[in-house]
């Protein structure tokens, strides 16, 4: 059983799914606008060729329970990346199942996932502010780089790095 006390079905959207994707992103745009870089109006003009160019940058996985698919995590890499490393974006889960455990089992799922992948270590980006998120991550292992940056399309805001080894 899980965390969260759902039995969870992780699963890795390909190039097909990309309305799957669309519709997810853009719910949780609108849900937490706050906790993404990206915004709603930006994303929502995407066509579909845009959306699939979602799946060259990595993996997309959603988290399915008997209600459907209800939460959403990528698995991306930038060109000069090593191999076996990637960045965990656009994590959420509906605000109603904040608090339940289900955070946890997805990304922890998606850790699972990656380390069979032969994934030596995960990043992620958090902004400022963002205390549940923070201590989310701490409690699956993720620890501070040290590195922050400035956001330019954000004055007075910040994001930190952290990292998780996966061997």
């Amino acid at each position: 059983m899980s965390k969260s006390g759902f039995v969870p079905d992780i699963k890795r959207l390909d190039r097909h799914d990309w309305e799957t994707l669309r519709h997810l992103r853009l719910t949780a745009l609108a849900d937490s606008p706050d906790a993404f870089l990206a915004t709603y109006a930006k994303e929502d003009q995407y066509d579909p060729a845009q959306w699939q160019a979602e799946f060259d940058r990595g993996a997309w996985y959603i988290y399915e329970d008997g209600d459907g698919s209800v939460g959403l995590i990528g698995a991306t890499r930038e060109p000069q990346m090593p191999f076996d490393e990637c960045y965990l974006e656009f994590i959420w889960v509906p605000r109603e199942r904040r608090g339940t455990g289900m955070a946890f089992d997805l990304v922890d799922g998606v850790l699972n996932l990656l380390r069979a992948d032969r994934y030596r270590i995960a990043y992620l980006w958090v902004l400022d502010g963002n205390e549940a998120a923070m201590g989310l991550y701490k409690k699956l292992g993720f620890v501070s780089t040290d590195e922050r940056h400035t956001l330019d399309d954000r004055p007075g805001r910040t994001e930190e790095r952290f990292m998780r080894d996966l061997s």
